[in-house]
C-alpha cells in the first residue's frame, strides 16, 4: 500500500481508539455505541487487509527471484541439450534445439516440453557424447519450477488486488462514521476532548524527499553543512 493509505489508516486507528475514550458523548445519539462498534470492526478488517497485502508483496518477491533462477537454468540446460544434439551431426537438430535469445516465459516453458519431447529419443546417444544423464530430468524440473513461480505470482497479484478492495471498502465506511462522530463532538460542549478528537482525525505528515531536502541545512561553497546555531561575523 502506498503512504497515503497508511496515513489514513492510522488515522482511523487513532481515532477509533479515542471514540471509545469518549463513548459516553458519542453515545448521545441513537446508534452511538453502533458507530463505536462499527469504526472497531472496520480497523480490524483494515488491519487484516493491510497484512495480506504485504504478505502477497513479499511473496510475489520472492518468487520473482525464483523464477528468475528457474529461467536461467533453462537457457543453461537448453544451451547444454542443443550443443550435444548438434554434435551428433544429424541434419535439422541445430534447428530442432534452437532456442530464440529473449521469449517469455510461458514460451520459454514451451520450449522446454517441445526439447524434452524431442531428446528423449536420442537421449542414449546424447549422453554417450557426454551429455549428464540427469539432464531431461533437470530441464523438466527448471520448466517446473517456471510454471510454479508463474502461478504464485498470479495468485500472490489476486491477493493484492481482493486487499486493495478491502482497504478501499474499509476507507469508505469508516470515512462514514468519522463524519457522524464529527458532528456529535463538535457540538458535545467539551473544548478539551474535541481538542483531542480534531488531532486524533488529523492525517500524519506526509514524508517525502522534498521534506528531507527542506530540513537539511544549506550546504555553503565550502563543502561543508552550515551549523544550525552558527552566527555570521559582524
Amino acid at each position: 500500500m502506498n503512504a497515503d493509505d497508511t496515513r489514513r489508516s492510522e488515522m482511523i486507528v487513532r481515532s477509533s481508539a479515542l471514540a471509545q475514550e469518549n463513548h459516553a458523548i458519542i453515545e448521545r445519539a441513537a446508534d452511538g455505541a453502533a458507530m463505536i462498534t462499527n469504526l472497531g470492526a472496520v480497523v480490524t478488517t483494515l488491519q487484516g487487509a493491510f497484512t495480506a497485502a504485504e504478505s502477497a508483496t513479499r511473496e510475489g518477491h520472492g518468487t520473482t527471484s525464483n523464477r528468475r533462477e528457474a529461467r536461467n537454468g533453462a537457457r543453461r540446460t537448453l544451451g547444454s541439450i542443443r550443443q550435444f544434439a548438434v554434435s551428433l551431426g544429424t541434419t535439422g537438430l541445430n534447428e530442432k534445439f534452437q532456442v530464440p535469445k529473449t521469449c517469455s516465459d510461458p514460451r520459454l516453458t514451451a520450449i522446454v516440453r517441445g526439447v524434452i519431447v524431442q531428446a528423449t529419443p536420442l537421449a542414449a546417444d546424447l549422453v554417450a557424447r557426454g551429455m549428464p544423464k540427469t539432464a531431461l530430468d533437470d530441464l523438466a524440473s527448471h520448466g517446473q519450477a517456471i510454471d510454479d513461480a508463474i502461478h504464485q505470482q498470479n495468485v500472490a497479484k489476486e491477493a493484492r488486488v481482493a486487499a486493495r478492495v478491502g482497504i478501499r471498502g474499509g476507507f469508505t465506511i469508516a470515512m462514514g462514521i468519522l463524519k457522524r462522530i464529527d458532528a456529535i463532538m463538535t457540538t458535545a460542549d467539551d473544548p478539551a476532548a474535541l481538542a483531542k478528537w480534531k488531532t486524533a482525525r488529523r492525517p500524519g505528515p506526509r514524508r517525502t524527499a522534498d521534506a528531507a531536502t527542506a530540513a537539511a541545512p544549506p550546504v555553503p561553497e565550502s563543502g561543508v553543512p552550515a551549523s544550525p546555531n552558527a552566527t555570521h561575523a559582524t
